[in-house]
């Protein structure tokens, strides 16, 4: 009887330790996100083929995470954004912006939108997302430049 009630206890140890080694594994797992250089990697492959419009250059960069969360406790990243500004011709409009790569991004499904005037485009293919951010090109504040920003995720989704 007694090496019954021992074997009990030897498997009830065994089951909690095999249990707390996958719950450990799993959480591991979970929190850690995608390799940081590979996925900005595939990002920055998409900046570098984009098209830039005439007189455009480039004048920051941001790299960003992107974290899925339960509260706020329990956040994990899931992914980067690559954003990239970039100061254009005071000339231009935030319609030439959104114009030029929509010209030049066939092959992208696109989609543009205004809100408080302001134009807005978002293009993806094979799950790689590419916005357009035209808020610069309203010279307000005291601005001096235009600029716009895009933002990069070659895993970001559908433009939905």
């Amino acid at each position: 009887m007694a090496g019954r009630y021992f074997s009990r206890k030897v498997l009830a140890v065994v089951v909690l330790l095999l249990g707390g080694t996958v719950a450990i594994a799993l959480l591991v797992r979970f929190f850690r996100g995608p390799d940081r250089e590979t996925y900005l990697a595939k990002n920055e492959r998409i900046v570098q083929s984009l098209p830039l419009p005439p007189g455009a250059h480039e004048i920051g960069r941001q790299l960003l995470s992107i974290e899925e969360s339960w509260g706020e406790q329990f956040s994990h990243t899931v992914g980067y954004t690559t954003h990239v500004s970039y100061a254009v011709p005071n000339t231009r409009t935030d319609a030439d912006i959104v114009g030029f790569y929509k010209k030049r991004m066939s092959g992208w499904r696109r989609e543009s939108w205004t809100v408080d005037r302001l134009l807005f485009a978002c293009f993806d293919r094979n799950a790689a997302t590419v916005a357009i951010d035209t808020t610069g090109m309203e010279l307000l504040g005291g601005a001096t430049r235009k600029t716009y920003g895009i933002a990069v995720t070659h895993a970001g989704g559908t433009c939905d």
